[in-house]
């Protein structure tokens, strides 16, 4: 069964319930009020089967002014509209403006009846068919039949169900893609059953025993029942009148403009920031914060307009925020109208780009280039995925997290990252995805950063990650891969625990020169007391960032032996104490710290420092205060 969801639309008293009466046999105005008024007040509901697989739902929606409210909840989610002209009165003020309506939420099918035929001549009839052509003329409607048709006296019903029966046929099958959301129209209570809420899916679908939640607000519910078109079935699908039997909602607690939506999805927000296409005629009588009423959803909600303090060219897209006076739930992709309240006008309508995360004081350039780029992620889930990627940066995302902003379920967020990944477009570092493109340009600005620390202190042999990546946190594993990668294709060298351009050597500049031939001679005046690193700041007047790298350079290039943090010595000192060592040790099977002292003639402090040295690189090995020999070691300490 194909299920199609219809609206109806046109001025008050033109006929949209009659002709639904004789379409369907039912009577959509259900409340005492309409009844008595002879008025469509609220929204009305009725049910057509075509011959064939096509099961119709109508939505039939009030005409007067008044109750224009009702109407934009009843448009939203329909997939084609019946708009109703009748002849006598011809094309009326609400005629106009819910055929703006429905253009700006994005209606492009229908159908046109022309109705009360019976009370007017032909060629009144003629007359109103031509009106109303010429107003579709430049509308997304512009190609829908248009059909004369009495209600009350069955002239014309057959050439109008055929035109209506073509324009269900020509409804394309709706993709039930996407996260389950419901806005709610009404509900009421069925006894013995409990509350019941109706909508039409805008996306995904519900079973019974599946969980939502309740939005605004967040509380968990429990789908006990689905019904489409008064019938129980096992899944209500998008754009299907769907009824929801939800356990542990009460009778007062959800209403029209409310949502039920699957949980860690959506959210609701004050703020909504969204294209906003203006009516033509309107840009001189709106100005910046001005009252307003906001339809999204099911929802009517009153706020104020914040627009650019310039407002673009006519062609140019023009980006708002409107800041409401309380909650509405609303996606991106949403379509949404805007009402101003003093004077009562339809301003203009668009899509939602994003929800607003605070109100703004001014809308400023980024606000307007964040827009068209939250926009241009509007046109699939894989875009959507690459502007969250986007402005993540080097900071990976996992699929679960892009599946709930993408508005997709993992499962589905999966597939589209794995093409993306197979495409290029994006890679896996660990368990989430970040953008290639930012990946190779978070490369480049490594091999740059690298190339200005060679240039910048030749000295040095290699940089270590801290220094080529700055200031990283959360996004130390991807420059680690970023690192990886660059060693792998040749573009850098891995050199211990740092990194270097190929082929680069350390360089020291003549004044460097010097230095470390004073700093050798100063290690070498006492042979094995050489002066502790700090020492050789002191005495040659030189701050640690101007000592340090030639220090390190010596250390690098084996004039000088690191015994530990603080002290250095000369290669040729740390050869003789190795000597005076096994010298000992030829005649004695193991020697104390104390005796090695006096051996070299020197402090604890040294002696201690080179027997630790020995013992780490496997030349001697300590037992209590001794230490040993280690034959297997072969000649001279390993370093």
């Amino acid at each position: 069964m194909i299920n199609v969801t219809i609206g109806t639309a046109g001025h008050v008293d033109h006929g949209k319930t009659e002709l639904v009466k004789l379409l369907t046999g039912c009577d959509t105005d259900r409340l005492p009020e309409e009844k008595a008024r002879g008025m469509s007040i609220d929204l009305g509901f009725a049910l057509c089967n075509l011959p064939g697989r096509h099961r119709v739902g109508i939505v039939d929606v009030p005409g007067h002014e008044r109750f224009l409210h009702n109407m934009v909840a009843g448009a939203a989610g329909i997939d084609a509209v019946l708009l109703v002209v009748a002849a006598d009165d011809g094309v009326m003020p609400q005629t106009i403006e819910h055929l703006q309506i429905l253009t700006l939420l994005g209606t492009t099918r229908g159908l046109v009846a022309v109705t009360k035929v019976d009370l007017v001549s032909g060629q009144r009839r003629a007359e109103v068919c031509a009106q109303v052509r010429d107003l579709l003329a430049d509308s997304p409607l512009a190609g829908a039949s248009v059909v004369e048709v009495s209600a009350r006296t069955g002239e014309g019903f057959e050439g109008f169900y055929e035109a209506f029966s073509a324009m269900v046929l020509a409804v394309p099958k709706r993709l039930v893609s996407g996260v389950f959301r419901v806005h709610i129209e009404r509900t009421f209570t069925v006894k013995g059953r409990g509350v019941v809420a109706t909508g039409i899916p805008r996306s995904g679908a519900v079973r019974p025993g599946d969980r939502v939640v309740l939005l605004p607000g967040g509380e968990e519910k429990r789908i006990r029942g689905v019904q489409v078109f008064g019938r129980d079935v096992e899944v209500g699908r998008a754009g299907e009148c769907v009824a929801l039997n939800v356990a542990g909602l009460g009778s007062k607690e959800a209403g029209r403009g409310m949502a039920l939506a699957a949980p860690g999805y959506y959210s609701s927000a004050e703020c909504v920031n969204f294209r906003l296409n203006l009516l033509e005629g309107v840009q001189s009588r709106i100005v910046n914060r001005m009252e307003v009423r906001f339809f999204v959803g099911t929802s009517a909600t009153p706020g104020r307009l914040l627009l650019p303090s310039t407002l673009p060219a006519a062609g140019e897209p023009l980006y708002a925020q409107v800041q409401l006076d309380s909650d509405v739930v609303a996606a991106p992709g949403d379509f949404c109208l805007v009402r101003g309240l003093s004077p009562v006008m339809t301003v203009g309508g668009g899509r939602v780009v994003s929800m607003g995360h605070r109100r703004l004081r001014r809308l400023r350039e980024s606000f307007v280039s964040g827009c068209r780029l939250a926009e241009e992620a509007l046109a699939s889930p894989a875009a959507s995925m690459t502007h969250i990627l986007a402005g993540r940066g080097l900071s990976p995302a996992g699929s679960a997290e892009l599946g709930r902003c993408a508005l997709v379920p993992e499962g589905d967020a999966r597939k589209i990252l794995a093409e993306m990944v197979a495409s290029g477009a994006a890679e896996q570092v660990g368990q989430g995805y970040l953008l290639s493109r930012l990946v190779r340009d978070f490369e480049r600005e490594l091999l740059a950063r690298l190339t200005k620390l060679h240039a910048r202190h030749p000295i040095v042999h290699e940089f270590r990650l801290a220094d080529l990546a700055e200031h990283l946190t959360d996004e130390q594993p991807v420059a680690e891969a970023a690192l990886e990668r660059l060693v792998a294709e040749g573009a850098m060298e891995k050199s211990g625990d740092g990194f270097r351009l190929p082929g680069r050597e350390p360089q020291l500049s003549p004044k460097q020169t010097e230095l470390a031939a004073s700093i050798i001679n100063l290690c070498r005046e006492v042979p094995f007391r050489p002066p502790p690193v700090a020492k050789i700041r002191e005495r040659t007047g030189m701050e640690a960032d101007l000592i340090d790298p030639v220090v390190d350079y010596l250390v690098r290039e084996g004039d000088l032996v690191r015994i530990s943090d603080a002290i250095v010595m000369p290669r040729e000192s740390l050869d003789q104490a190795e000597q005076v060592l096994r010298s000992y040790l030829d005649e004695h099977s193991s020697i104390q710290s104390a005796t090695f002292k006096d051996l070299l003639d020197t402090n604890r402090r040294y002696s201690f420092a080179i027997l630790e040295y020995w013992d780490a690189r496997g030349l001697t090995r300590r037992e209590g205060n001794r230490r040993f020999l280690l034959d297997a070691c072969g000649p001279g300490p390993v370093d």
